[in-house]
């Protein structure tokens, strides 16, 4: 029987009143899903901040990742990425992966795990022409 999909939300508010006011809103919607071989993982984010009624930051981002399992410790990887970020001096950041990653630490109190392979990423830059690149994804997953 597969496993039902597990999810998780965070809302944060801070506001601060003083000699300039703040306010910080963060959200985030994580959700999971294991069926048989394959780990899915999908995410959605978004914070900004204001001061003194005026936006300094916004954004958002959207993430997506499917793992095919090969041993217990051992899996290849795809992976989707999207990001906008108000005042950042791009229209958006997408990119793209694959790759191979290894729990090196998998107990059930502790995971770490370790991801590599190449990728690409497309830059909108704002007012300006586009930018292209292949990557290198080298990341530590706690």
């Amino acid at each position: 029987m597969a496993e039902p999909v597990k999810g998780e939300f965070d809302l944060g508010f801070l506001t601060k009143q003083g000699n300039s006011d703040s306010q910080t809103v963060n959200s985030k919607l994580v959700l999971s899903k294991q069926t048989g071989a394959w780990v899915h993982r999908a995410n959605i984010s978004y914070s900004s901040d204001e001061s003194n009624r005026i936006k300094t930051s916004e954004k958002y981002e959207l993430a997506a990742q499917s793992d095919r399992k090969l041993t217990k410790d051992s899996f290849l990887f795809i992976l989707a990425h999207y990001e906008k970020v108000r005042f950042s001096g791009f229209d958006y950041q997408a990119s793209f992966g694959a790759g191979y990653g290894y729990k090196v630490i998998n107990t059930d109190d502790h995971v770490l795990t370790f991801e590599t392979g190449p990728g690409y990423r497309a830059n909108a830059v704002q007012n300006n022409s586009d930018e292209d690149e292949f990557t290198i994804r080298v990341a530590e997953v706690l």
